[in-house]
């Protein structure tokens, strides 16, 4: 016997079947479009994301018609309006960036909002959505009876669990008071919506539902299964790698990288220029500082320095027993930790006659390699080992760099599908049956990668990366004015 899981990303959704031993049995996926318009506009289609989830599960096989639950989880921060059901229009992607404008009014008029929030806001946060759909769909908006914000709110909903969110979820919204675990009324009024259109908040893993007979005749699931609705992506992937308790803390390394750490309830909720705060179950928060271009400062590396050469070819190149002798920065358009820039750029700083192209590779992994280790100071992580999971974790040179500067152990995990099993983990949970270990307990201490001796060196670059940033701050205001291509050159009419 096995509980179905789902995880609806940003371009795919992945199904898997998994036993109670965490074991998976069989997998599924199925990719969804992306639209993308002038202006900022970035749209999926829910009925894709339903229809993804068919697909799916149908590639799992007949197992599927023996699951004892549905657990879904998936990407956060997406605007989806309903009318008892039915889709009132595509959904907004956490990645719109159409209601600047109202972000800023917004902003000015709720001073408090950040800290409210414990995140610092932007205009990618879904209140200033709300607002900008108030004004320019003001008939969508009559309409809706409903709101979720999230593909796993929606499938969740037409299984049959009533419309509902996640703490988890509901914490980048900006529409969260994360202290009280409830929403801001003060700013969903200021929105211009009902308050009963409003999401019921998930504070707790538990049963949220029966799957409905139409719904397990489209998935092809057993009637009357249990719905589950475990935290959002963020969450997901921090409870299925590394569990739930205080203290633990991961790296992932994709595209853009994160650090993410489990805070105690107790722990200041306040918003940090540089982090971002999620409500977790049972009144922990998660603490992730995003460093914007992780993977992609090294891609672009690649192509840059070394012919668009692979990891692997790169690691060969890439020497082991030394520094670059190279400072980077590497937020090629913009940084969020462990400083907060929109102008800021890649840097390079000390080239000499026998810099080469590898040191300039070199560089840009020790540059994201210090990013973290600057967020892991303002996080708090402890010492001891460090799951790293995501694409770059596949590259060994890049290890054994992150080992180095971090000065701790690391233990790679890039294939860990960490989502479907923190959903597996919170059916289980929810059945009140024994739970599947996360991932990192069953990561093969072989694999682990120990400091070695250029740790001693990169501890003392640190604090001089680190002041980098402030260092370079204002020539990046100053680049940004003079390259805007609203600014006139002063020497021509």
């Amino acid at each position: 016997m096995s509980v179905a899981c789902l995880d609806i990303g940003t371009s795919a959704v992945k199904a898997a079947l998994i036993g109670p031993d965490g074991v998976v049995l069989a997998t599924g996926t199925a990719p969804y479009p992306t639209r993308r318009a002038p202006g900022g506009v970035v749209e999926q289609s829910p009925e894709d994301w339903w229809n993804a989830c068919r697909t799916a599960i149908a590639q799992c096989g007949p197992l599927a018609g023996e699951a004892r639950a549905l657990s879904v989880t998936g990407q956060m921060q997406d605007l989806i309006l309903l009318d008892e059901g039915t889709v009132v229009r595509d959904a907004l992607l956490y990645s719109d960036l159409r209601a600047s404008a109202e972000h800023v009014e917004l902003a000015a008029n709720m001073p408090d909002w950040d800290d409210c929030a414990g995140t610092v806001q932007d205009q990618s946060n879904v209140a200033a959505k709300l607002l900008w759909l108030t004004r320019h769909e003001p008939d969508h908006i009559a309409r809706t009876s409903h709101i979720v914000f999230g593909p796993a709110g929606f499938v969740l909903q037409r299984c049959g669990a009533g419309t509902l969110c996640d703490v988890t979820t509901a914490s980048p919204t900006g529409l969260l008071d994360l202290k009280k675990r409830d929403w801001n009324w003060d700013l969903v009024d200021a929105c211009g919506v009902q308050r009963d259109v409003m999401p019921a908040l998930v504070s707790d893993t538990g049963v949220v539902g029966a799957l409905s007979g139409a719904a397990a005749a489209e998935l092809g699931l057993p009637q009357g299964i249990a719905l589950v609705c475990p935290p959002g992506d963020a969450g997901a992937a921090t409870d299925g790698l590394v569990g739930d308790v205080p203290g633990a803390a991961y790296l992932y390394l994709g595209t853009t990288g994160w650090l993410a750490k489990i805070s105690a309830p107790s722990e200041t909720l306040a918003a940090h220029p540089s982090l971002h705060r999620l409500a977790l179950p049972g009144w922990s928060t998660l603490g992730i500082a995003a460093v914007l271009h992780a993977g992609a400062a090294a891609d672009w590396a690649l192509r840059t320095f070394l012919n668009g050469r692979s990891f692997g070819d790169a690691d060969a190149l890439v020497p082991v027993d030394r520094a670059s002798g190279l400072l980077c920065l590497p937020g090629l358009a913009g940084e969020r930790s462990p400083v907060r820039d929109a102008n800021a750029r890649g840097a390079f700083v000390g080239a000499g006659p026998d810099t080469g192209a590898e040191d300039f590779y070199l560089a840009t992994l020790e540059g994201v390699a210090f990013a973290f280790r600057h967020a892991a100071d303002e996080l708090g992580v402890g010492s001891g080992v460090l799951p790293v999971v995501g694409g770059g974790a596949r590259s060994t040179a890049w290890q054994q760099v992150l080992a180095d500067v971090l000065e701790r152990p690391i233990a790679p995990s890039p294939e860990a599908d960490a989502g479907t099993h923190a959903a597996a983990r919170a059916a289980y949970r929810a059945m009140g049956e024994r739970v599947p270990d996360p991932i990192a307990v069953s990561l093969d201490p072989v694999s682990r990668v120990n400091p070695g001796p250029r740790s001693a060196r990169y501890r003392r670059l640190a604090p001089v990366h680190r002041n980098l940033y402030g260092t370079l701050a204002e020539t990046f205001r100053h680049l940004a004015d003079a390259t805007s291509p609203e600014r006139k050159d002063p020497g021509h009419a």
